[in-house]
């Protein structure tokens, strides 16, 4: 099976440039029979929109036209720090109820040989426990006012992120960190895992290997940031997800 994954659109924040990603992602999807979105695809804390619910069903609008361009095409989707509001997770899964061709994990999805995760447990105590304890205080976040964006803004136009991946998220400081969740998880060792995906640090990163695994991660479409769109052959049958 030929999949593609990308991740940290953050749709609807004033530094997304989702618009820079898409003509990549029509790309792939073309020649793909699976869609992983890596979570964060939406973000609820710096959304643009009147309010949550404005936010939500725009997300859900999007999510409708896309898998209504690419029919017979699977799309999966996984929850991230900004984009895990409960309301809206629920709306994920009525979608899934629906549409054969969607699915929703909040965590993690395992598909053959290669695992998908946000990837927001690098930052923290790197088990399931940790994370979900930061997902819950996430899940109910204040949308940010015109103060907070202008300096947010400020951040980004001073390459602050840039020079934090460059500090704090290169790939041997958060694959083991990545390592420790899975064995947390117990989907290493045992479980034919090779390959994993993931998003969060916005951090670019092809075929690094380390510790018997080889990581990946998707960058993001934001303001003085890289980004890709990943494409994967899936080795193995087992599916599997929380």
């Amino acid at each position: 099976m030929r999949g593609i994954f990308t991740s940290d659109f953050h749709m609807f924040s004033q530094r997304s440039r989702i618009d820079a990603v898409m003509p990549q992602l029509h790309e792939a999807a073309r020649d793909a029979q699976l869609v992983v979105l890596g979570g964060d695809i939406v973000d609820f804390k710096w959304s643009q929109l009147a309010d949550q619910e404005a936010t939500e069903l725009a997300a859900l609008e999007w999510l409708d036209h896309f898998l209504a361009r690419y029919p017979g095409k699977q799309l999966v989707y996984l929850a991230g720090n900004h984009d895990c509001a409960p309301t809206y997770l629920e709306r994920l899964r009525n979608l899934a109820t629906t549409e054969e061709r969607f699915s929703v994990y909040e965590y993690w999805y395992q598909h053959g040989d290669a695992i998908f995760l946000h990837g927001d447990v690098v930052h923290g105590s790197a088990t399931q426990a940790a994370l979900e304890q930061r997902r819950s205080r996430w899940s109910d976040h204040s949308r940010q006012g015109a103060l907070a964006n202008s300096l947010y803004n400020m951040v980004f136009r001073l390459r602050l992120p840039a020079l934090a991946n460059l500090l704090f998220n290169q790939a041997r400081q958060v694959c083991p960190r990545l390592i420790s969740y899975l064995g947390d998880i117990e989907r290493i060792p045992g479980r034919g895992i090779r390959r994993v995906f993931f998003g969060h640090t916005h951090n670019l990163l092809k075929d690094f290997e380390f510790d018997g695994l080889v990581f990946y991660n998707s960058g993001a479409p934001l303001q003085t940031l890289p980004c890709a769109v990943l494409r994967f052959s899936i080795q193995g049958d087992t599916i599997d997800g929380r």
